[in-house]
């Protein structure tokens, strides 16, 4: 209940969009494959950012 009005930070903003990415890839490799492959690719870019928000935040906080 308290974290009702907290604000999500940009790692959890990311690892939403690719959680949303990768549902909707795993939803189009039924009826669709190459629009899955596009979602994954998009899904896998995504997770590039995540990484890399990552290390700058271990680097700075050394």
């Amino acid at each position: 209940m308290f974290n009702l009005f907290k604000s999500k930070t940009q790692k959890e903003k990311l690892e939403d969009e690719y959680q949303k990415l990768m549902d909707k890839s795993y939803k189009a490799q039924e009826s669709n494959s190459e629009q899955a492959d596009k979602f994954r690719m998009k899904a896998q870019h995504v997770m590039q950012q995540i990484v890399l928000l990552e290390r700058e935040n271990k680097f700075s906080l050394n």
